[in-house]
This record gives structure tokens, sequence and C-alpha cells, in this order.
């Protein structure tokens, strides 16, 4: 239940109580993506919830103004919106009939990772949350990915090896946010 407001207080106190002691980051948590809530439904990366009505650019840049950096969460991989995964041809993990064939924690879609289409998603949803000002990137629920596409391999538009595969879209990610912002990758779970 984060808002716009309560986003402003933590950043504020961080900056007034911590940052002489080396905090640095800021970071908004899940619950910033708008549509749906929950367990995969809210994984839509293009709509913002209403509880953050200024919009996320104007709270990095809140946050940078109190001499820290503004981070970010999502699980990119994922998406829920049925709009984006028909304007995203073959970046979508489907079945025949156009159904999609993951529907987990991620989203009720996931990212083929064997697709060029995939990469220019990804960099291109990377590349807008920098241009917001993000510096920091937590992305989530990675086991529960790599373990879609080892089980779903016959979806894939070219199958190869997963974790190369799953490597390759992390590679596109850094390519967009460049080297000098800070990724990183959460585990939700064990890893099979």
């Amino acid at each position: 239940e984060i808002n716009e407001d309560e986003i402003k207080k933590n950043a504020k106190w961080i900056a007034d109580n911590l940052k002489d002691f080396g905090a640095v980051y800021v970071q908004i948590d899940d619950g910033w993506q708008g549509r749906g809530h929950g367990s995969g439904d809210n994984r839509d990366w293009e709509t913002i919830d209403r509880r953050f009505p200024s919009g996320m650019d104007k709270i990095a840049n809140f946050i940078k103004e109190l001499g820290l950096k503004p981070g970010i969460w999502l699980a990119p991989h994922g998406q829920s919106n049925d709009e984006v995964v028909k304007r995203w041809k073959n970046v979508f993990l489907l079945k025949p009939d156009g159904t999609s064939a993951s529907e987990t924690w991620e989203g009720k879609y996931l990212i083929d990772p064997s697709t060029e289409e995939s990469h220019k998603y990804l960099k291109n949803l990377f590349k807008k949350l920098s241009d917001w000002g993000y510096e920091y990137f937590k992305i989530d629920g990675q086991p529960i990915v790599l373990r879609e596409y080892r089980d779903k391999l016959k979806f894939m538009k070219n199958p190869g090896e997963p974790e190369t595969l799953y490597r390759k879209t992390l590679e596109s990610i850094r390519e967009a946010i460049g080297n000098e912002r800070y990724l990183l990758g959460w585990r939700r779970g064990a890893f099979p």
C-alpha cells in the first residue's frame, strides 16, 4: 500500500537521519505500477498506479534533490497488460491459440527470451526507467523466470539453453541502464 507521500516522507527521513552514515539509495518497492492488485495481476510497467499522481520521474527527482539516489523495484520478465502484449509482437511466451503459456507471480505473461523483439522490449522498458531518473533497479522473482524458461521451452520461438537465454535478458537490461547504474537481482524462492 505504498504511495507517493509515504515515499517522500521516508526519503526525507533517510536524508535527515542516515545520509551522513552512508545511506545512498531510496528504493520504491512493489505497488508503484498500475492495473490489478497483487500476485501477478499488477505487473503492468506502462501504467502508474493512481497513488503516484505526480509521476515516477517527479519522485525520482525529489529523491535526488535530497542528495540520494532513486531506486525502483520491478519484475521485468512478466507483464499483465493484454494491450502491451498485443502491441509487442513476438515478445511473450504464447500458446498456439494466442493465450499465455506462463501465468505466474511474475505476471499473466512471461517474456520469450529467445527473440530479438524481447530484448528490444526490455531495453525500451529500462531506458524509460533510466530516463525517469532511476539509478538502482531491483528485479524480483528471477528463480520463477528461470524455472519457467526450463519448463516452457516448447513455447519459445527459438529454443535454446534456458540459463544462457536468461543471461542474455540481463545483458539487454545492463546495456539499457549502462554501467554506472546498479542492478540487483532478487531471489524469490530457491533455484530448483
